[in-house]
């Protein structure tokens, strides 16, 4: 029999009976409209449900980056850089030479850039030669060892060993303080107008009057120095070039080229008669 909120059957039952059957237990037809199906076996939706996070502390995450110290202490291997105490001095002795070799060096560099007095660099250098004499001594080394020693260190130290090996300061021979003074005003002034002009060039400016002014201030402190060098006279010659120009007149490219050579090769020449004084 067809009821008001279904078929009848036999598997059907009267909503309006069982309601008011079960009155008295406390059922009423909203709760029956809104009860909540059967599991008839169908999965329910999944719902976004976050899962937990384990905080991941600052020496777990060390722990994961970084290898095992213990694991390095075991793979680590000793290197031992003597045998004996004969073979340590011998080491000593070579890292003190080196560090002589590296200090005269940076001392001559230091002396011809104008960045020590002659007072300074006089007396330094003659301490360090002192040292270099007793150190080559006790390794008993010859020049020839020196350059040996030089090479397998892979050291670039040509000003220092070549002071050490003629065993003088470049001021060496000069009579008064007052000529020891003089003569590195003059040195720092040629190489400080060395770069100075080259550096000129360099950054373009080829126009007569901007290269004449320093160019004469280079040729006269060399004519002041008295010592002839390598591409002395090549300077002298542009000098006269520049001098011969018409002030809004400019070095062409092939000129430019030229004289920055020439320069180049002037200042080297200049270094290399300070180094044989």
């Amino acid at each position: 029999m067809e009821s008001r909120y279904g078929y009848g059957g036999h598997n059907s039952v009267r909503v309006d009976s069982y309601v008011s059957s079960h009155r008295d237990g406390g059922y009423t037809v909203p709760e029956i409209r809104n009860a909540r199906p059967p599991n008839l076996g169908v999965a329910a939706p999944e719902q976004n449900v976050p899962l937990p996070v384990r905080e991941l502390k600052e020496e777990d995450l060390m722990k994961k980056i970084l290898p095992d110290p213990k694991k390095l202490q075991s793979s680590a291997k000793e290197v031992r850089l003597w045998d004996d105490q004969a073979e340590r001095r011998k080491v000593d002795e070579g890292a003190q030479l080196f560090a002589i070799l590296k200090a005269t060096d940076h001392l001559e560099k230091a002396f011809l850039d104008g960045l020590c007095t002659p007072e300074q660099y006089e007396r330094e250098c003659g301490t360090l030669i002192l040292h270099y004499q007793e150190k080559a001594d006790a390794l008993q080394y010859k020049p020839e060892d020196v350059h040996r020693f030089i090479a397998e260190y892979h050291m670039s130290v040509e000003s220092g060993i070549r002071r050490l090996l003629i065993g003088k300061p470049a001021t060496h021979g000069l009579k008064t303080d007052e000529k020891v003074i003089k003569r590195g005003k003059i040195i720092a002034s040629i190489s400080g107008l060395f770069v100075t002009v080259m550096d000129y060039i360099e950054m373009g400016n080829k126009s007569a009057d901007q290269v004449e002014p320093a160019l004469t201030d280079l040729v006269s402190n060399m004519m002041k120095f008295g010592i002839p060098f390598d591409g002395k006279d090549k300077i002298e010659q542009w000098l006269s070039v520049v001098k011969d120009m018409p002030a809004h007149g400019e070095l062409n490219d092939q000129q430019t080229r030229s004289i920055s050579r020439d320069l180049l090769q002037a200042y080297n020449g200049f270094h290399a008669a300070l180094e044989s004084v």
